[in-house]
């Protein structure tokens, strides 16, 4: 093998490693938050399969919907940030959720992106759901058997990792299942998409930056408090998993189906 394909090579391995640690560290949050959530319900071991599985379907979809995901994340930090001036006193979480979704819904129908912008989003979010549920569930039981619950940095490198191989080497079975063409039910999909990602991204910033303006009721203290407690160690097993799960994944020729 000349030094040219080994050094081409290596770069896409390190290229694919970065690309899945950037991965990890926005799969991370949004898996702690619900996890987080999950568990204040009173889930306790069963909170690991929704968490794991809304992630992985919101993940997947943002990825494959690029620039829809991109308009979507902007209208989400528009209307949360819109809802924090205008409304007196402090803003609930199902409010912002709301608006954003609706507006990223009706924003959506008047906005026109390139062919095929979002035709893969069911195919990949029906991956991350399957994946993601499947993994989840698998490590609640395993936590389940055992009286130390796990923590929460090596939860979250489990995740990225195995769910990250699953999603990896099942996702374009998912994609033949869910084919779409061109048209009205491509111009459907991308609203739902912009829609999901402008909820999710509004939710995010009433978590983390509702409290620092007292824009989010005291009741809601203590479970913030408990998910950004959290959050520095699911970043950094989440960024550390993603980056060797990307590069093993290029290493054994997987396709780049992210």
């Amino acid at each position: 093998m000349s030094s040219s394909v080994v050094s081409s090579r290596t770069s896409l391995v390190v290229l694919r490693g970065l690309v899945w640690a950037i991965i990890g560290l926005i799969y991370a949050p949004l898996f702690t938050a619900l996890f987080v959530l999950f568990q204040a319900m009173g889930l306790g071991h069963g909170s690991f399969a929704p968490a794991a599985a809304i992630a992985g379907a919101v993940g997947a979809a943002f990825y494959s919907a690029r620039e829809v995901a991109l308009v979507g994340t902007v209208i989400g930090l528009g209307m949360a940030t819109l809802l924090f001036m205008v409304l007196p006193g402090t803003v609930a979480l199902w409010q912002v959720v709301l608006v954003a979704g609706l507006a990223g819904g009706l924003l959506g129908r008047l906005l026109r992106f390139p062919d095929q912008c979002a035709l893969q989003a069911p195919g990949k979010a029906m991956a991350g759901l399957v994946s993601g549920l499947t993994c989840g569930a698998l490590l609640g039981f395993v936590e389940s058997l055992h009286t130390v619950t796990f923590n929460l940095t090596a939860i979250v490198a489990f995740l990225v990792s195995v769910n990250g191989t699953f999603y990896a080497a099942t996702v374009g079975w998912w994609l033949g299942q869910a084919r779409v063409k061109q048209g009205a039910p491509c111009k459907i999909i991308e609203r739902l998409v912009i829609g999901l990602v402008a909820a999710v991204v509004a939710a995010s910033l009433w978590v983390f930056a509702g409290p620092l303006i007292g824009a989010v009721d005291g009741s809601y203290y203590a479970l913030l408090h408990s998910i950004l407690t959290l959050l520095p160690g699911a970043l950094f097993g989440g960024f550390v998993a993603g980056a060797i799960t990307g590069a093993l994944l290029q290493a054994f020729d997987f396709d780049w189906l992210i």
